[in-house]
């Protein structure tokens, strides 16, 4: 058996994924702006998301999210860290940074677990 990992965030999983639209806000260090992209989120916590789309992203790409959870808009920012393909599709991992409200992610996915 595994040790419990006291340090790991609070994950939701969706039973039904969650509609995302986000835009890439920069790639290997540069600032940029994209079309909005369309995916789903598999899952949520306050450090970061699984994110499915049929985009095939660049590597080391920040992505801008929003989407909404229980009534509360979020727009998390954060780094792809890794990707892996299936089905037509990529999932992605993906790293919140630090100007993300991990405190207002938990608080909605509360919400929402309740509803």
């Amino acid at each position: 058996m595994s040790p419990f990992k006291r340090q790991e965030p609070f994950r939701y999983v969706f039973r039904v994924p969650h509609d995302t639209s986000f835009f890439i806000s920069g790639i290997k260090g540069k600032t940029l702006q994209s079309k909005p992209g369309k995916g789903v989120l598999l899952n949520l916590s306050a450090g970061g998301l699984r994110l499915r789309t049929p985009l095939d992203l660049p590597d080391e790409t920040m992505l801008a999210f929003t989407f909404t959870i229980a009534d509360t808009e979020l727009q998390p920012i954060g780094q792809v860290v890794w990707k892996r393909k299936e089905l037509g599709e990529y999932i992605y991992g993906v790293d919140f940074d630090e100007t993300t409200d991990g405190n207002a992610v938990v608080k909605a996915l509360k919400a929402y677990a309740k509803a």
